[in-house]
């Protein structure tokens, strides 16, 4: 232990900071990254984990929040159109040449819309031939900007939402939908949910989606992701050579961050579905995201502070539930990000069978309470601390293990959000470093916080 501990005092003078303020982005220096003079950006990281394949994404900073009320779902409906024509791929043509490679739709190409992002990938692809990895990038491109948008597929496309949202129509979503007046509080977040309108699915004009398309899909508002088996430098000419032929976009509109509104006095609701199994309850303690210019070296530290903390509250709540009799089940508490510009304190918690609901809910809270009022022990504090270390070292230790589509997650983040993503490497060595100067007061001074 006492070598564990002069070991992470000798990092913490000769890394994170260092390393810090050679790279501002916080970003995995293996990872090559760059910015199109189209606006477009960039990130290539050669990766074995498969061998001799390629994942390609293209992130799209632009989701549903970004629809007018006469656009209502289109931006989930674009998403589908992507497979249906583009410049350079008729019709089903990217669908067809993907799987003559043998990479399959559905599984290894597809795409999802949320509500502030869209993103399509491609992956496992084979990546032995160049004119295959042109081809991918290439589709790409027409992800971009150069999509068909046909009336015909548009049309085509308006039956298999409807169905989409058919079989979606659940309990969970029927209650979340109901509940996001209060979840979203007087935001614009509260009207959209992804899915959209089926009116306006069903009735919209074509102008509609390709308005929508031609204002938010632009490479000011991109990020290509590209990852496998394979040249780095090859494959950044080929990013430079072909995506910097999309133009970049005269007079932009400007790309909004909504925000959630703050309330004075505590919001309540709940809601009920003759299909739900089971009664949840949450409590979000809500509070605005870090900047983006602020996720520095001080926000990793306070993210590691609010690990330590959560598994140490996790762990008393796990120990409750293994009682035959216990007042809660599924409990958590921890801190989330729930939107782009909110993050929470959360509180959840099902109700047993065998006790009340206002029972179950006041023993959760209760556990809660107990916490700010007494604080955590050393004890816990260093059993928390142990097992975090063990967790980045496991990592550490089988990160030729992370397949493309896990770096793809990851680096997604760094894109939309400015997360940091500096590696295993470093992050093993900044916990290491960290972790020693953690007290028991700065996670107290956090949970009174």
């Amino acid at each position: 232990m006492i070598k564990i501990r002069l070991l992470a005092m000798l990092l913490a003078i000769n890394s994170p900071l260092i390393f810090a303020q050679n790279n501002p982005e916080l970003l995995d220096p293996r990872i090559r990254y760059g910015v199109l003079e189209n606006g477009m950006t960039y990130y290539i990281l050669h990766n074995e984990e498969p061998k001799e394949r390629a994942s390609f994404y293209i992130v799209h900073n632009v989701g549903a929040m970004l629809e007018e009320d006469d656009q209502d779902g289109l931006a989930h409906m674009l998403e589908h159109m992507a497979f249906n024509g583009s410049d350079n791929f008729q019709g089903k043509g990217i669908k067809n040449f993907l799987e003559r490679q043998g990479v399959e739709f559905g599984r290894n190409i597809n795409a999802y819309t949320a509500l502030d992002e869209t993103v399509y990938n491609i992956s496992n692809v084979p990546t032995e031939k160049p004119e295959v990895m042109d081809s991918c990038v290439l589709i790409l491109h027409d992800w971009s900007g150069s999509l068909t948008l046909s009336g015909k597929e548009i049309d085509a496309e308006r039956g298999v939402i409807k169905e989409e949202w058919r079989t979606r129509n659940n309990a969970r979503r029927r209650m979340q939908k109901a509940l996001a007046a209060t979840t979203f509080y007087q935001s614009k977040y509260a009207e959209r949910d992804v899915i959209g309108n089926m009116e306006v699915i069903e009735h919209s004009p074509y102008s509609a989606i390709r308005s929508f398309y031609e204002k938010w899909y632009r490479p000011d508002l991109q990020a290509a992701l590209i990852i496998g088996d394979f040249d780095v430098d090859e494959m950044e000419e080929r990013v430079k050579r072909i995506l910097s032929g999309i133009p970049a976009p005269t007079n932009p509109a400007k790309r909004v961050e909504y925000t959630v509104k703050d309330n004075e006095d505590l919001l309540y609701q709940y809601t009920t579905d003759e299909e739900a199994q089971y009664v949840q309850y949450r409590m979000m303690t809500k509070y605005n995201t870090v900047k983006r210019e602020d996720k520095n070296v001080d926000y990793l530290k306070d993210q590691l502070i609010q690990s330590l903390y959560a598994a140490v509250i996790n762990e008393r709540l796990n120990n409750i539930q293994q009682k035959p009799e216990a007042p809660f089940i599924g409990a958590r508490m921890g801190y989330f990000n729930i939107v782009r510009t909110m993050d929470a304190f959360v509180i959840s918690g099902t109700k047993p069978a065998h006790i009340d609901l206002l029972g179950s809910m006041k023993a959760l809270l209760v556990e809660h309470e107990r916490i700010l009022r007494h604080g955590i022990t050393v004890t816990e504090m260093e059993r928390a601390k142990i097992n975090t270390l063990k967790s980045y070292e496991e990592a550490f230790k089988n990160q030729d293990e992370v397949t493309n589509d896990r770096y793809a997650r990851i680096i997604k983040d760094h894109f939309l959000a400015g997360e940091p993503k500096p590696g295993i490497s470093y992050r093993l060595e900044f916990v290491q470093s960290t972790l020693p100067g953690i007290t028991v007061q700065d996670i107290n001074t956090l949970v009174q916080s």
